[in-house]
């Protein structure tokens, strides 16, 4: 699943990220081609993505097997390797990348997204999860956008641990009492390498089980293979 949208509905829920602690880190990245002779190819796409490094530069990982080059590296140069952004880009032409990919794209922005921990905690304050392109599990993370109840003055935290089953998880949210605000969302991810057997290739299915904001234990179903 190529996990994109248009600029507009991207753009919508970008709005709703105003809890403190969804997003970490934030870069305007003008559309600057300063006369080189790049040529944009179609709208801007908004993605939830892996921002990976290969040879000392980043390249976006859009799905298990899109991977794209980025024109502009420069702007990357404080970003780490392995982590999970929402973007914004463009493809572009009329540049011929280093690197064995056949597209090459412009960042016009860049969100990186906030981390959960992957050692469950002992808390279970309700959280709801919602199905959509950005809840996911690909590239070896599980990225999930989620629901909680929030004054947006108190950071809340998110972790993951192994259950019963052999590729089951439990969605631990421990709101630090911060349980009384309006319904607010965000978006988080876990890497997945060394939490899970190995799928030898093979896809499995994944559970994830967490206490939902009815009072509900509810549980999610994805496809899983590690990654290679």
């Amino acid at each position: 699943m190529h996990l994109k949208k248009n600029i507009g509905l991207g753009l919508a829920f970008l709005l709703l990220l105003v809890i403190p602690g969804c997003m970490k880190d934030e870069s305007g990245f003008p559309m600057d081609t300063g006369g080189d002779g790049l040529v944009v190819i179609g709208d801007p796409q908004i993605a939830v993505a892996s921002l990976r490094m290969q040879d000392g530069w980043h390249y976006l990982q859009l799905d298990e097997s899109d991977a794209v080059y980025i024109y502009n590296q420069q702007d990357l140069s404080s970003y780490g390797d392995a982590i999970r952004v929402l973007v914004q880009y463009v493809e572009v032409g009329g540049y011929t990348s280093p690197s064995a990919y056949d597209r090459v794209v412009y960042i016009n922005w860049i969100e990186l997204l906030e981390q959960g921990e992957t050692e469950a905690g002992a808390a279970d304050d309700p959280v709801d999860i919602v199905v959509d392109w950005i809840t996911s599990v690909e590239d070896g993370f599980l990225t999930l956008h989620y629901q909680i109840e929030a004054t947006g003055k108190v950071q809340h935290r998110f972790s993951i641990g192994r259950d019963d089953a052999p590729y089951g998880l439990l969605l631990r949210h421990d709101a630090d009492g911060d349980m009384d605000g309006v319904l607010t969302e965000g978006i988080v991810w876990f890497p997945l390498s060394g939490l899970l057997p190995d799928t030898e290739g093979e896809t499995v299915e994944l559970t994830l089980r967490y206490q939902a904001l009815d009072g509900q234990e509810k549980m999610l179903t994805f496809d899983y293979r590690t990654r290679k």
